[in-house]
């Protein structure tokens, strides 16, 4: 057994390995800090204690951390041969939302299944299930396919898939959730092969869809308002009172920032301060250099996710080239997206800050797909893979 936690400790701790674990650590710091700030308010007002939400960051953050341990310990053929299992179990999980019994409902969504001491949210849990599902399926077969990968019967089951979970995600309504899956989907599609031509077209499918969504739903419509003018905030103050408070947040901060726990935003003038614009409150409170240096970590974590992806097609390992581009992508577009929000360059989504902002089932997602990837590293990297893997599961299960 120690023999096991000393091979598992230098996988997480090799070269290769830290170019994934160190920003990630970074991020979680920063998280722990920014949440301990911006929730106090809220803390204090709805527990009566200042920092109940730190508290519960952390204990998910080490169980968070154990589960990464876990999934780094796993050989990958046994997330390869559970990958459409995984899938299905999500695709139940998020079904049992729409119980009465079961599904909770926040701010006229739901997202959430209530488990009595903890609240999950299956579609967090798609960022595991969904680059394992789509790495399986498109690398199961020959290279010859990959190289020859054309819109027709082989693109059944892939759009068909995304197309239900899809479905799921805009019946709970999750609009944005549903966007970043169907492009991240439609991006390792073209990874795996696609001809360019296809994708141009399933983009301008993709942009109508959406329009008619946006269109379809009056709120989403007085959302992209906010971003048109800003004579029309007092029209659609809802709307924009977040992103209107983000603003004065970051304005406020300039380039230093006020000092930790020193944010004036955070005292409920900004709407969850410490989930969906965490990144307006590390602005006003550290100032615009940190966020940049936050947005250069992030940037340099994709950037390492991609690199794995790269080397792994050129050993041709497809299954962890597909799944790393799968979740750089994920992880890439939510990151944008979050920070698109708080600078008022996108409308508002509902999306988290990975790694920094408070919540549970995002953490842990997260860090589970750290541990899997973390694993797939050690594979690449690693002339001795196969012999070591064999050691470590050999040994983790006695």
């Amino acid at each position: 057994m120690r023999n096991s936690i000393d091979r598992l400790n230098d996988m997480i701790f090799a070269p290769a390995s830290l170019r994934i674990t160190m920003p990630v650590i970074l991020l979680l710091a920063a998280g722990i800090l920014v949440v301990m700030s911006a929730s106090s308010e809220y803390s204090q007002a709805y527990h009566g204690v200042p920092f109940y939400f730190l508290l519960k960051q952390g204990i998910l953050t080490l169980l968070g951390i154990i589960l990464l341990l876990v999934s780094a310990s796993m050989p990958i053929n046994f997330w390869r041969e559970r990958s459409s299992t995984l899938l299905l179990l999500n695709l139940i999980l998020m079904l049992l939302i729409f119980m009465p019994i079961l599904g909770k409902e926040v701010n006229y969504s739901t997202r959430w299944l209530s488990l009595g001491v903890f609240n999950l949210q299956p579609s967090e849990l798609l960022k595991i299930s969904v680059p394992l599902f789509y790495a399986q399926y498109l690398s199961k077969d020959s290279q010859d396919r990959v190289n020859d990968f054309r819109l027709g019967p082989k693109l059944i089951v892939p759009l068909g898939m995304i197309a239900f979970i899809d479905l799921l995600l805009l019946l709970q309504p999750d609009f944005a959730t549903a966007a970043i899956y169907t492009m991240a989907v439609v991006g390792l599609i073209f990874f795996a092969g696609l001809r360019l031509r296809y994708l141009f077209f399933s983009g301008f499918a993709l942009l109508a869809m959406a329009f008619s969504l946006v269109a379809a739903q009056p709120y989403r419509l007085n959302r992209l308002a906010c971003l048109i003018d800003e004579n029309l905030w007092e029209r659609f103050y809802e709307q924009c009172y977040q992103v209107g408070n983000s603003l004065v947040a970051i304005e406020r901060g300039g380039l230093w920032g006020l000092g930790l726990g020193s944010s004036i935003q955070k005292n409920f003038y900004l709407p969850e301060s410490y989930t969906d614009f965490v990144f307006a409150i590390i602005v006003e409170e550290l100032g615009l250099v940190s966020g940049v240096l936050l947005i250069c970590v992030f940037v340099y974590l994709i950037y390492s996710l991609l690199r794995l992806a790269l080397d792994a097609l050129h050993k041709g390992s497809l299954f962890i080239a597909y799944f790393c581009a799968g979740v750089a992508t994920i992880w890439g577009l939510q990151f944008v997206c979050n920070i698109g929000v708080s600078l008022s360059l996108l409308p508002v989504t509902g999306l988290t800050l990975p790694f920094i902002s408070y919540g549970g089932s995002s953490l842990m997602s997260n860090l589970i797909l750290v541990g899997i990837i973390v694993k797939m590293s050690h594979q690449v990297y690693s002339e001795n893979y196969d012999e070591e893997s064999s050691k470590l599961s050999a040994e983790m299960a006695q």
